[in-house]
């Protein structure tokens, strides 16, 4: 008898469409026209049912000082996973790109992590895998490609190339996307998505965003970032007056920032509790619940505010 009979078997689970990629169709046929790409190109995989991690290498040979150097996430422990790569006591396989792509849902196929040889950088090797890894997502019928990146330069990256922030996504259907973030929560990330079918860009996207530039896309992600600082602050000293250990005035402070930053949202979205007096009785939870409000509508102000009012307003708290 199975002692764990709540775990299906495997002909009774779901698959994931990875299960059914050969590896092989990774490599784009595109990189014979990459300046330097050497020989036959070759991968290693690593399959899961729900991911795959691989290298991918062509037949020029480097030394092990010039192996990883330049990767910033290949790793010298990464080696122990790919022992193909090394083909003589000091000689190894050149690695062109590695990565990990897993199925996050039915819809949503995510790049985890993609790294091109720091070599090839602007040669067009990075642009030829990500073009064939779209065009294999909606063969295998994807609806998006989704990933994060640490920098707003990796994020222009790939935003210059189609895809648009989580963010920009409309509020009522961000939730198709949580596991996106779920992954790496950190708001300094670039969560990004593409969007396989064209048409789901006008479904998905507000409109107002829809057009907006790459330069705006990484102001606007900046300007999130300090919006939810600010938030954060006005959160810490709430709890500190509420405890009885803010200073006189802060009280007046909080009422200035919060009903300055509820001016700055949509008509439809501004809250009635305006014209707030430091007297009224039940001051503190309607402070609470505006920046509980206003945190809702973080997107919102990032719109609205300039980075300089934004700066004014952190400035201003103690």
């Amino acid at each position: 008898m199975d002692p764990r009979p709540d775990i299906p078997s495997t002909s009774e689970r779901i698959k994931s469409k990875l299960e059914q990629l050969n590896p092989e169709e990774l490599i784009p046929r595109a990189l014979i026209n990459v300046p330097g790409v050497k020989g036959d190109v070759k991968i290693i995989a690593n399959k899961e049912r729900k991911g795959i991690s691989f290298v991918i290498f062509d037949e020029d040979k480097v030394g092990e000082k010039e192996h990883i150097k330049g990767f910033e996430y290949f790793y010298n422990e990464d080696e122990a996973e790919y022992p193909v790569l090394k083909v003589g006591p000091n000689e190894y396989s050149r690695i062109l790109v590695h990565g990990t792509i897993s199925e996050l849902s039915p819809t949503i196929l995510f790049g985890s992590m993609l790294e091109t040889n720091p070599k090839f950088r602007g040669k067009g090797l990075g642009l030829a895998f990500t073009d064939n890894l779209i065009t294999l997502a909606k063969k295998m019928g994807y609806r998006f490609f989704a990933g994060h990146h640490n920098d707003a330069k990796v994020a222009k990256f790939f935003l210059n190339r189609g895809r648009y922030l989580i963010e920009e996504v409309k509020p009522e259907l961000q939730k198709e996307f949580a596991d996106v973030v779920k992954d790496d929560p950190d708001l300094d990330i670039f969560h990004t998505v593409q969007f396989i079918n064209k048409e789901d860009i006008n479904t998905y996207i507000r409109p107002e965003r829809a057009s907006a530039s790459v330069e705006d896309r990484i102001s606007y992600k900046l300007k999130i970032v300090a919006v939810s600082s600010l938030l954060h602050k006005l959160s810490f000293l709430l709890d500190k007056v509420i405890k009885n250990y803010g200073t006189t005035g802060d009280k007046a402070t909080l009422i200035e920032i919060i009903q300055d930053l509820s001016k700055a949202l949509p008509n439809n979205k501004q809250s009635d509790e305006l014209g707030l007096s430091e007297d009224d009785k039940n001051l503190l939870p309607i402070l609470s619940e505006l920046i509980n409000k206003l945190k809702t509508n973080t997107v919102y102000l990032a719109e609205n505010l300039t980075s300089e009012e934004i700066q004014e307003n952190i400035k201003a708290l103690p």
